[in-house]
C-alpha cells in the first residue's frame, strides 16, 4: 500500500479533501482490495468509538490533578533540601567525631609520661636511629 494514499484515506475521515486528492483516493480504492478493507476497518473502528459512552472524570477533575501535581512537585527530591539535610547530618557527625578525638587525646596524654604530639595520638617517639635499627638488626641477625 502506498503511504501517501493511506494518509489520504485517514484524512478523508477527518475532513474534506481537495478534488485531486479525492480523485487519487478513488482510483486507489478501485484498484486495491487491501485499501478497501483498510477503509472498512477504519470506518468500523470510528463507529464503535462514536457509540461508546463518554466517561466523565467528575467535577473539578482539572483542579484535583493540579493540586496533586503541586504536592508531588513540592515533595520531590529537591537538591536544595537534600544538601540541607546533609549539612544537618554532617554537623552532628562532626561534633561526635570532635568529641571522640578530644577524649582519645586526653586519655593518651593522661596515660603517657610526657606531653607531646606523638603521645597525644598514642605513638612512641622514636628517633631515626631506633627506626632504622630494627629492620637492619633483623636482616643482620643470623638465623639458625
Amino acid at each position: 500500500m502506498d503511504e501517501k494514499i493511506l494518509i489520504l484515506l485517514h484524512r478523508s475521515f477527518d475532513g474534506p479533501l481537495t478534488d485531486s486528492e479525492q480523485d487519487a483516493l478513488a482510483e486507489a480504492l478501485a484498484a486495491s482490495p487491501e485499501l478497501r478493507a483498510e477503509k472498512e476497518q477504519i470506518a468500523t473502528m470510528r463507529a464503535g468509538i462514536a457509540r461508546a459512552p463518554a466517561d466523565s472524570f467528575g467535577p473539578f477533575f482539572a483542579e484535583r490533578v493540579m493540586q496533586k501535581l503541586a504536592v508531588e512537585t513540592a515533595s520531590e527530591d529537591n537538591p536544595a533540601l537534600f544538601f540541607e539535610s546533609l549539612v544537618y547530618l554532617f554537623r552532628r557527625v562532626a561534633l561526635a567525631g570532635a568529641v571522640a578525638v578530644i577524649v582519645l587525646v586526653a586519655y593518651n596524654w593522661q596515660s603517657s609520661d610526657e606531653i607531646s604530639l606523638a603521645s597525644a595520638f598514642g605513638a612512641n617517639e622514636a628517633g631515626v636511629e631506633e627506626v632504622l635499627e630494627m629492620p637492619i638488626e633483623s636482616i643482620l641477625e643470623p638465623t639458625s
